[in-house]
């Protein structure tokens, strides 16, 4: 099956579910597309079978900020203004009293037409924390907004709600975390899939279809919880280092920059203790 078909396959008779692909299939494969295999793959006892897809990068930072965007972009039409950027803005105040309600901490400082609408398509601009933090608000939001007898807005509703339920899965709290993910997962792709199709036609930049939807896809179909796996701490330490370090003036030098990232380091840090 041609690759761009298969990202978009989200049922549970997709090919991908029903003959997923062997160690060998996969190196066969790699082979006859002329890539060069990882040399990790020649280690012993090493196989795909034990990677595992990042919760980040496939859902925070891909297929959540993906519906955010296209779900701000369709919904700020409806609120007051004379102009997008005064639309956008009543839009956020909607959210801001979501996140005083709620008492969210990972918040947008605004909400701009700029951070949706974008040449390559519609998507959030954010951090994965405030993306996530974000599910619900747009949950609540569309069953406040969407009109259910419209296809657009009924499709765009139950969209919001199978995300905000898969999302849900990632609660130390939630009974069943495996079977929520498993079933609202897929539930949330077959909605944007066919928003896709249906908004497509009139604006190419609608809910794009991209292969982080596939990735999104497996990690909801793993026996497995994001929770073990995903790499927020390593994400939020590289993001802290790149902010001490950068530099504001002077001479840019190796010895330079270690030196001033380990002084802010340290005033940031109020205790070091190493055993």
């Amino acid at each position: 099956m041609h690759y761009a078909c298969q990202v978009r396959e989200a049922s549970s008779t997709a090919p991908w579910r029903t003959s997923p692909l062997s160690h060998g299939d996969v190196i066969n494969r790699q082979l006859a597309r002329g890539k060069t295999l990882n040399p990790l793959l020649e280690a012993p006892w090493v196989s795909t079978s034990i990677f595992r897809r990042d919760w980040l990068h496939c859902a925070d930072q891909g297929v959540a900020s993906d519906f955010l965007g296209n779900f701000f972009k369709h919904i700020h039409e409806r609120y007051p203004g004379a102009n997008k950027k005064e639309k956008y803005s009543a839009l956020f105040q909607d959210v801001l009293a979501f996140y005083k309600e709620f008492g969210v901490s990972d918040r947008l400082d605004t909400l701009l037409p700029t951070f949706v609408e974008h040449q390559g398509g519609h998507k959030l601009k954010s951090s994965a924390a405030e993306c996530r933090a974000l599910v619900p608000c747009a949950h609540r939001l569309a069953t406040e907004l969407c009109d259910l007898t419209d296809p657009v807005d009924e499709a765009m509703y139950w969209a919001s709600y199978h995300l905000n339920e898969t999302y849900k899965a990632l609660s130390s709290e939630c009974p069943e975390p495996l079977l929520k993910k498993a079933r609202h997962g897929p539930l949330f792709a077959l909605q944007y899939v066919a928003l896709h199709d249906l908004l497509h036609p009139d604006d190419d930049k609608a809910f794009r279809i991209k292969p982080k939807m596939h990735l999104f896809l497996h990690v909801c179909a793993e026996d497995d919880l994001p929770a073990k796996n995903w790499c927020y701490r390593d994400e939020d330490f590289g993001g802290s280092a790149a902010k001490m370090s950068r530099r504001r003036g002077g001479v840019r030098s190796l010895k330079g920059v270690s030196s001033v990232t380990l002084e802010r380091f340290k005033a940031h840090t109020p205790r070091v203790c190493v055993r």
